[in-house]
């Protein structure tokens, strides 16, 4: 019985692949934070919600009523876990904010945050499913 030959190319070109599909991930999920926090500085809710659907919409458009963002920016994430073929990821981040508040004048923070993703559909684009700050 012939012994089964290993296609390296066949191999290579696979790996290739997966390392530019996981690469594709990590940069569009990084562009996912990056609208959230312009969208946070613009107030722009409908942006928020479109990429972090479950985001306590009511609580943000209060808040923006009495904060205004000079930064809501993100640091490069690091990514814990991606997994392409479920849809899922965690990235931590620091968050990093500027801002005036009606009650209280200008402040700044600073903290971390584990931030969780799920790609839409058919390899839509992917969006925050949840964060929790890190002590």
């Amino acid at each position: 019985e012939p012994t089964p030959v290993l296609d390296v190319d066949m191999l290579l070109a696979a790996w290739r692949q997966a390392k530019a599909t996981a690469e594709q991930a990590r940069a569009d999920i990084t562009l996912t934070l990056e609208e959230y926090g312009k969208a946070y500085v613009d107030k722009d809710v409908d942006v928020i919600q479109e990429v972090y659907p479950e985001a306590p919409i009511d609580a943000i458009s209060e808040h923006f009523g009495e904060t205004t963002y000079e930064l809501y920016a993100f640091a490069p994430p690091e990514f814990t876990m991606l997994d392409i073929r479920a849809g899922t990821a965690t990235v931590e981040s620091t968050l990093e904010r500027k801002f005036e508040a009606r009650v209280g004048g200008e402040r700044e923070g600073k903290d971390d945050r584990e931030i969780t993703f799920v790609r839409q559909e058919n390899g839509g684009r992917w969006l925050i499913s949840g964060w929790r700050i890190l002590k």
